[in-house]
């Protein structure tokens, strides 16, 4: 056959790449069944079943995953529909490969916010993970809902996705503190046996941030909510120093309140802060004039603290001159002016007289 453009042509090329072609069909058929058919096998209940059905079961899931594995990221539709199957394992294994998928799974964003809400707490931690990959703002409201779920592990992978989407997270968590009555009812037993709540939780996470976090908290000193208020100095008191800049509005709060319980947590707060701020020492002062006895009390305490501390810190060292060793150069031969060099038109003899 003569050759077409230069090239010789290939009579059973069409044939090659038609079977080529479907073989590729045939494998994703087949890879469809497959998981159709695990997914029939993992629908089993699992009470009162029988070792076999059991190892089946597994071999189902396990083929589940590898399935799932192949999914490319164009086909989250997929992977999200499977996010209400009947078995918590699917969907489980569904929502990390959302995740996984990251930005491209933003349209499975309504499936994931409702595992958010499913009765196997692995299942709710998976869904936190993949909500903070899709990278949507709209991720945020229902990761912040789940800083008060009951179980501590979905709590922290909430506030982990929050963490890991921004600083302008803060705010938002920062209002959980305040209107939302189960951070306060909702407690646990932490690694020590002591009894913790939720909202105390909350604040020791906001107060590891450090210095990021202070603007945007501070800015909701002046809000109306006391229970909020309250919480928020709390949290700078757990940071000590790095709440600094703070210190204004928590000074405003202090001479503002009309409530003696929240001018006493001011107080307490700029103790634990410090005299970072110059406004701090004068406003003691008059809190140490305030009619109520234990605002006034308290007041005294915190200006001997300071006292005591400013004490207490170690004075900067001056820095002494050296001084000169007259040992040094004991024994050494004095320079011979001879040996320097001249400089142009100076005789070196003219000093001597010569």
């Amino acid at each position: 056959m003569a050759p077409v453009g230069g090239v010789r042509a290939d009579p059973g090329g069409r044939r090659v790449r038609g079977a080529l072609i479907m073989r590729a069909r045939i494998r994703v058929a087949g890879g469809a069944i497959a998981l159709a058919a695990a997914l029939f096998a993992c629908s089993d209940p699992p009470p009162d079943l029988p070792p076999a059905r059991i190892e089946a079961r597994d071999k189902a899931l396990l083929e589940v995953r590898a399935r799932l594995a192949e999914l490319p990221a164009a086909d989250a539709a997929k992977a999200a529909a499977l996010t209400h199957h009947a078995d918590h394992r699917v969907r489980r294994a569904a929502a990390l490969r959302l995740m996984e998928m990251g930005p491209a799974a933003a349209p499975a964003l309504g499936d994931l916010e409702a595992l958010l809400k499913d009765k196997e707490p692995r299942v709710r931690t998976a869904a936190a993970r993949a909500l903070a990959e899709t990278g949507s703002k709209d991720a945020v409201d229902p990761l912040i809902t789940g800083l008060v779920d009951g179980d501590r592990q979905v709590r922290l992978w909430c506030w982990k996705s929050l963490r890991e989407i921004g600083d302008q997270t803060i705010p938002a968590i920062a209002d959980m503190l305040g209107k939302d009555n189960r951070m306060r009812t909702l407690s646990y037993r932490d690694e020590t046996g002591r009894k913790r709540t939720a909202r105390e939780e909350l604040i020791d996470r906001l107060a590891s941030i450090g210095a990021a976090a202070v603007e945007p908290l501070a800015a909701k000193l002046n809000v109306e909510d006391p229970q909020l208020r309250g919480s928020l100095l709390k949290v700078f008191g757990a940071m000590g120093a790095q709440a600094r800049a703070a210190l204004p509005g928590v000074i405003a709060l202090l001479d503002g309140s009309d409530d003696a319980d929240m001018r006493i947590r001011a107080i307490q707060a700029i103790e634990k802060i410090g005299d970072l701020d110059p406004g701090v020492v004068p406003a003691l002062k008059r809190a140490a004039a305030d009619k109520d006895k234990k605002v006034a009390a308290q007041a005294k305490k915190t200006i001997r603290a300071l006292e005591k501390a400013a004490k207490a810190k170690p004075k900067p060292k001056e820095k002494q001159k050296p001084k000169p060793n007259p040992k040094k150069n004991k024994g050494r031969p004095l320079p011979d002016p001879s040996s320097h060099p001249q400089e142009p038109g100076l005789d070196p003899m003219d000093d001597l007289g010569l």
